[in-house]
């Protein structure tokens, strides 16, 4: 009976030894793991410096490319450098582009976001201070036309494009099939207005054999815009009705006479004559104009009157019509001075 009596001393070891585990020591993670969450913890700092030297490099590129197409000088030399200097223009205008895409386009931290919004506001700012004249040797305002004429409408495609494809599904082969027929059309077009080039503009000129011809492919692609698109720089295309005619000149004596078809009342603006004015004066188009139009005396026209023999020119007024009236006069007494 001894050798079946139970021991439970000695069996429980044997029973339970396979429930504890191998090992009570705490399992390390395995390198890929450490490295997955090492590179995890420090990736927003990453992407945060990746957006920063984005920035940076192409601020700099948009200030210097725009900085470098304000070079002035005469006529000859803006007609020499005209290429290079729209080549710069546009590079600037690219560059902004970029910026202003990453600022709405990429996850970027509020406050980054905003002082990236400050820095090119006061940028902008400095650049247009820097230079915003109208001359040959500083024309910075017509950069600033050109620049904003480019950068408007594409900066409006490129979010429209955007808001588009983030809202339309198959935005992508919607968008294919319509530049496809955009493509046809205004292939279609070309060939149109090539066929009636010749005839001059509004068809007024006709080909005439033994004229000269256009030398070339010739593909009038202004003629793609809308009409009255360019009115806005040069004008209207349509004459404004006449209100009338003036009738005014100098006579040998010196008396200015004038008639107005209309019967409204005459006046005359007698501009000065500048000849006499020191050179510090005239260096600067806004103090000369200014200048001029605070010297100019304006009298009512009653009958013949007498102008001062240094004068040279008069603008005579009927209603909203105008005339200038200009004559020779006699050499200035003395030469300008500074």
């Amino acid at each position: 009976m001894g050798s079946d009596t139970f021991d439970s001393s000695a069996s429980s070891p044997a029973t339970t030894d396979h429930l504890l585990p191998l090992s009570t020591s705490p399992r390390k993670k395995p390198l890929k793991k450490k490295l997955l969450s090492s590179l995890l913890l420090f990736m927003p700092a990453r992407i945060a410096s990746f957006n920063t030297l984005t920035f940076f490099c192409l601020t700099c590129a948009w200030v210097a490319s725009y900085k470098l197409s304000l070079q002035g000088g005469d006529l000859l030399f803006i007609n020499n450098n005209l290429g290079l200097l729209g080549a710069e223009i546009l590079v600037s205008v690219l560059s902004l582009t970029a910026i202003v895409t990453m600022l709405y386009m990429r996850k970027l931290r509020r406050t980054m976001r905003r002082n990236m919004v400050v820095v090119l506001l006061v940028l902008a700012t400095a650049l247009y201070t820097y230079d915003h004249g109208e001359r040959f040797e500083q024309h910075g305002f017509y950069n600033v036309l050109i620049f904003l004429a480019i950068f408007i409408p594409l900066n409006v495609v490129i979010a429209t494009t955007y808001v588009l494809f983030m809202t339309i599904p198959n935005f992508i082969a919607i968008l294919m099939i319509s530049l496809i027929g955009l493509a046809c059309g205004i292939n279609l077009s070309l060939r149109h207005y090539i066929s009636v080039f010749d005839q001059g503009m509004l068809g007024r000129l006709q080909d005439i054999p033994g004229e000269c011809k256009w030398q070339g492919n010739n593909y009038p692609l202004v003629d793609l815009l809308p009409a009255g698109t360019q009115n806005f720089w040069a004008g209207s295309m349509t004459c404004k009705p006449s209100g009338g005619e003036i009738e005014a000149a100098f006579d040998a004596q010196g008396y200015l006479t004038a008639s107005c078809s209309t019967g409204d009342a005459i006046t005359v603006d007698i501009l000065p004559d500048t000849r006499r004015w020191m050179l510090k004066d005239k260096s600067k188009w806004q103090v000369f104009n200014h200048q001029v139009l605070d010297a100019t005396i304006h009298r009512n026209y009653t009958q013949p009157m007498l102008v001062d023999d240094n004068i040279q020119a008069v603008v005579v007024r009927c209603g909203a019509q105008s005339k200038i009236v200009t004559r020779v006069s006699p050499p200035p007494s003395r030469i300008p001075e500074f």
